[in-house]
């Protein structure tokens, strides 16, 4: 962690890789406003704060808004009541949420492989989708969605990590201290990740705390923007409701638990969730870090100067993050304490994803490497993946080649036989790293056997004598003529399924209807899985499938939100258990919805076409309907 000799100009400093850095921005900027600009949950976090949105006093909603320690949901916020622009606002929620798909690997990628040519390959390589298939509790995408939120913590902790590990101390420690009020659920890991590089850098380097006090001054930094944004949230803090409709006596405590033993994002593996996929990426991870750290030394000690050490560190306090909690998890089951598992740690599986891509990229792409070739090879399979669709049979397109997940075994392969054969000066490591990849094989034969086929694949086609590889001078021309290709490509792709702040005809009709009755600020009810319904019609909604998330983060909140889904859905959390609220809508009687209607303050509700009410129609649409509850008897 102490960084770089002062002679030695830090990597991620030099030009052409400060040059790709700005060539990603730039290519984001571009992506959304050719792909389209897509909602976020951001701008409906925005619409609350700003008051563009009203709910009801006492409903859960703005107190969970308010009241959460986010530097994301203000600095939305903010931007929002400066342009009252759904576009600007938006937009700029999907331009962080690709720079942090792509900055984080490429920077990560560029320091593992010693030049921006690797942490370019690792950018497509993410673009492509090619991690997308090993997620599990936490779903990962490339590019923007819905959910930024999450996925805008994840790229932010793995931008510090690269920087800290490149020996840019200042700036990484200004992003940890200030990661609390950016998202302090990813922030643990890195946080111990400090912590022993600090201990190891104390115990085995003379004179080398020096740069870290330097950078000292910008952690408190950091820690004092956020004390600024803890003390400025008071100024929209909201209280908890003691008395109106969505007040509730039930016990949190046993809400939560509830809650917690059915949610798919902390469930124990199998229920409901599998975590197989993730697992093998974990330990993929854990494989290739620890051999490429031990191929960049001639003897395998602790080097807190090298960058590979810090990510291979990471690595491991990740997967004894991940499958410690899971341990203990499965020891106590329902009764596991609320700070194990209410951050998420499932989640950090995924950073191991990541953190794989831009491994290989950088083993593949790095100077030593004998197998550049297969680079270029890959990526361009990748990229023509579509056109493959038309040629395959259904089936096997779907089964084998969709998803992506068999270009990353494969590269795994290749990036196997690569450090392999770098470990050789090293004979202890060699005969350790090979015994460790022959039992990798026989775990992921018996877990995922086209993996298995393919990682082998990889593995023979690295291998192949030198004579019979394609003769490519210079190997990274053709790899960045690969690269140029992709990106191209993709983007075109993109432009082709281009939305922008998708609204249906049916949403617009909602609007209207109800700004011509003069109830612009009426609460509508819809299904419970819907979500974007809020930013689309800019009305309140009763519940969305986001509402019930924010339990585990805010407990006592659960009675609310659980009253809320067993009076509209007939559904509870604790007892676990999951009502069919099909049946309960087509049964509920006009007089059942009056009295609900009335005890909530909703006049409307959206339902699937499929799901008729028994209600007179006010707007009817080709896939929903909106219904109003009369505000008299019948």
């Amino acid at each position: 962690m102490a960084g770089m000799e002062s002679s030695e100009k830090p990597l991620l400093c030099r030009r052409h890789v400060a040059a790709g850095l700005v060539f990603w921005a730039i290519f984001c900027v571009a992506a959304v406003y050719l792909r389209g600009v897509r909602w976020d949950e951001q701008y409906e976090f925005a619409q609350v704060i700003t008051r563009q949105v009203v709910y009801p006093e006492g409903h859960p909603y703005p107190y969970c808004v308010r009241n959460a320690l986010n530097l994301q949901i203000y600095a939305t916020a903010a931007l929002d009541w400066l342009t009252r622009s759904p576009a600007v606002v938006c937009g700029f929620r999907n331009v962080l949420y690709l720079l942090a798909t792509v900055a984080p690997v490429y920077l990560l990628g560029a320091l593992l492989g010693g030049r921006a040519l690797a942490g370019h390959a690792a950018a497509v390589l993410i673009l492509l989708g090619a991690h997308e298939e090993f997620d599990a509790c936490y779903q990962m995408f490339a590019w923007p969605q819905y959910a930024s939120t999450g996925h805008a913590g994840l790229g932010y902790a793995l931008t510090a990590l690269a920087l800290l590990a490149g020996g840019h101390l200042g700036a990484g420690l200004f992003m940890l201290g200030l990661m609390p009020c950016v998202h302090i659920g990813q922030m643990p890991i890195l946080l111990a990740c400090c912590a022993v590089a600090g201990v190891s850098a104390a115990w085995n380097c003379k004179g080398d705390l020096k740069p870290i006090l330097r950078a000292a001054p910008w952690g408190a930094a950091g820690l004092a923007v956020c004390a600024a944004v803890w003390l400025g949230k008071g100024a929209v803090h909201v209280p908890l409701p003691q008395s109106g409709p969505y007040v509730s006596t039930a016990d949190s405590a046993a809400v939560w638990v509830g809650y917690i033993s059915q949610d798919a994002l902390r469930a124990l593996p199998g229920r409901p969730t599998s975590y197989t996929t993730s697992f093998i990426a974990l330990a993929a991870a854990l494989l290739i870090t620890t051999l490429l750290y031990l191929s960049s030394r001639k003897t395998p000690l602790p080097a807190t100067r090298n960058p590979q050490w810090m990510v291979w560190v990471y690595v491991v306090l990740v997967a004894g993050a991940v499958w410690g909690v899971m341990a203990v998890h499965y020891a106590v089951g329902e009764h596991v304490p609320y700070v194990l598992i209410s951050w998420m740690p499932y989640r950090f599986a995924n950073h191991a994803a990541y953190i794989l891509i831009a491994a290989i990229a950088g083993i593949l792409c790095g100077r030593s490497s004998k197998a550049q070739w297969v680079m270029p090879a890959v990526l361009l399979l990748g990229t023509m993946r579509p056109i493959l669709a038309g040629v395959l049979p259904e089936s096997v397109y779907t089964r084998y080649v969709a998803g992506g997940e068999g270009l990353l075994f494969f590269l795994m392969g290749s990036a196997c036989f690569v450090l392999r054969a770098q470990l050789r000066e090293n004979k202890r490591a060699f005969t350790g790293g090979t015994v460790v990849m022959l039992l990798g094989a026989v775990a992921l034969g018996w877990a995922h056997q086209f993996g298995l086929a393919c990682a082998l694949a990889g593995f023979m086609v690295a291998a192949v004598p030198m004579r019979w590889q394609p003769a490519i001078t210079p190997p990274r021309l053709a790899v960045a003529a690969a690269l140029a290709f992709s990106v191209v490509f993709i983007t075109a792709a993109q432009w082709q399924g281009r939305q922008h702040l998708p609204a249906s005809q049916f949403d617009r009709d909602v609007v209207g209807y109800l700004a011509e009755r003069g109830e612009a600020g009426a609460m509508l009810l819809a299904r419970p899985e819907q979500y974007t319904m809020q930013a689309r019609t800019g009305h309140p909604v009763v519940a969305d499938t986001c509402l019930a998330p924010w339990i585990p983060y805010m407990p006592s909140i659960g009675p609310a939100v659980q009253k809320i889904h067993q009076d509209f859905y007939g559904e509870t959390f604790s007892p676990p258990h999951k009502g069919d609220w099909n049946s309960l809508w087509k049964g509920r009687t006009q007089r059942d919805w009056l009295d609900l209607g009335r005890a909530y303050g909703v006049g409307y509700v959206v339902s699937p076409n499929h799901v008729p009410l028994q209600l007179p129609v006010a707007v009817r649409g080709p896939i929903e309907t909106m219904y109003w509850i009369p505000s008299k008897g019948v």
